[in-house]
């Protein structure tokens, strides 16, 4: 691949010494590639990368996610319409320093030109406890020391914690469409529940995507009460379930178009149907399992001008060509 494994190790080693390497070597190392023909000028993009803790824990496989992220900065400075870059949590393997930091690094590769979010992971927590596997404290996770970005900090628009990233609102910038995402910890508390569902309902006349790390099986139904990891890692800790985040903010709220998340499988689509009526799309987007951490995939997401749709497609940023595989294709209407 494209970077000295030498280089990246005294980089971090460099970087972990120093809180005022801002550039580095990881972050000097930009590639130019081409206009890509699978982005539509007359359309705008969100873009989903789903658990990346396989690339962030090993050096061979880290260049796989840079890549994914200079062709997205690419692709907007040649066209000018990816609007955000949603990470649906895992975003280390065990929260260690060097992982978050080999995050950022990769991240510094949208230079700023892309807006960019984080959610947190049941791996993204110090793991504690008798068989090891236990979160006691959610403050344990490194999430808010390494995901500040100034478009972020921007496009903000509601915290729960005051200077916090793991339960925020923000505008997604998708022109004209008033369509924000809510990205919530893994397992929220039930304060944080009540604090989003009260924002959703005093904002009707806004549209929501929401984001939270495990939330469906890999065989595409949403996970049960009393089987999650949440349930099994939080012990003695407040939180909730998939199926709470359905009835206590989903469910009641038609504004929120569509749940994403990670965790299990690779990739699945659930609809389920709302108070309203509606039905509603349940997105599973999950890399760690896949070739090389990830092989430089990603899951475009298309809003074609003028129409109230979304396109959904993976789409392998190095290879130049579309997923074939079981529901990696998915439209909807909201």
């Amino acid at each position: 691949m494209r970077y000295s494994i030498i280089a990246l190790i005294l980089t971090i080693l460099t970087t972990s010494c120093s809180s005022d390497a801002s550039m580095d070597f990881l972050a000097m190392q930009y590639q130019y590639i081409a206009p890509d023909e699978v982005i539509n000028p007359a359309s705008e993009y969100l873009i989903v990368i789903g658990d990346i803790q396989e690339y962030t824990q090993t050096f061979e496989n880290l260049d796989y996610l840079i890549y994914s992220l200079d062709w997205i900065r690419n692709q907007n400075n040649n066209y000018n319409n990816i609007k955000c870059v949603l990470q649906d949590g895992d975003v280390t393997n065990s929260n260690a320093p060097w992982q978050w930091e080999m995050a950022r690094e990769a991240f510094h590769h949208l230079k700023d030109s892309v807006m960019y979010v984080w959610s947190t992971g049941n791996h993204d927590y110090q793991w504690v406890g008798e068989t090891g596997t236990q979160i006691s404290d959610r403050t344990s996770t490194l999430l808010n020391s390494y995901l500040s970005n100034s478009l972020l900090d921007k496009n903000i628009i509601s915290r729960f914690e005051t200077d916090r990233y793991d339960n925020i609102i923000l505008r997604s910038s998708l022109t004209a469409r008033h369509i924000n995402i809510i990205s919530l910890e893994f397992g929220p508390r039930p304060e944080v529940l009540t604090w989003a569902a009260k924002y959703v309902r005093s904002h009707t006349n806004e549209k929501f995507i929401l984001m939270t790390h495990e939330y469906m099986t890999d065989e595409g139904e949403r996970m049960k009460s009393g089987k999650t990891f949440a349930y099994l890692q939080f012990v003695d800790i407040p939180h909730t379930e998939p199926d709470e985040i359905w009835e206590q903010l989903v469910k009641p709220n038609d504004n929120i178009l569509c749940v994403v998340n990670g965790h299990n499988g690779f990739c699945k689509y659930l609809e389920t149907e709302n108070d309203a009526g509606r039905m509603v799309p349940q997105i599973l987007f999950n890399l760690q399992y896949q070739v090389n951490g990830g092989d430089s995939m990603l899951q475009l997401w298309e809003f074609p001008m003028n129409e109230n749709k979304v396109n959904i497609s993976v789409y392998n940023t190095l290879s130049g060509e579309y997923k074939d595989y079981e529901q990696t294709s998915y439209s909807f209407t909201y």
